[in-house]
């Protein structure tokens, strides 16, 4: 049996909208920025670099949820407060081991990401 319309698109919404991590991809920092494409990304230095600083997140929706990672554990990924993200005290976080984590929200209102936790996870 078809779905009504208004159905339909609410239940399309809470797939996309789920705290399930959707679309694992790596993204590659560039001039200090990312676009995301989905939930859940690994994020890597630009050229491959020992250490890089993430400061802009390009894209997403009004309160969409991210958890973001490091891709490697050769490379150092700094979070910081340099373009739209705001993190808790505003205190930057080094994403030094693949299984640190961050998780941000976004707040189209104020256009910025938002830290709603941080993991950092010793080996």
């Amino acid at each position: 049996r078809d779905l009504h319309p208004r159905v339909r698109r609410q239940r399309q919404m809470c797939i996309r909208d789920s705290n399930y991590p959707q679309l694992t991809n790596e993204l590659t920092i560039a001039s200090s920025a990312v676009t995301v494409t989905g939930n859940y990304h690994r994020i890597d230095s630009e050229a491959d670099a020992s250490a890089d600083t993430l400061s802009t997140i390009n894209g997403g929706y009004d309160g969409m949820r991210i958890i973001l990672q490091s891709e490697s554990n050769a490379r150092d990924i700094t979070i910081d407060t340099a373009g739209n993200i705001e993190l808790a005290g505003s205190v930057s976080f080094v994403l030094t081991r693949v299984s640190d984590t961050i998780e941000l929200i976004y707040n189209a209102e104020d256009a910025q990401w938002h830290e709603l936790s941080r993991s950092d996870n010793q080996t």
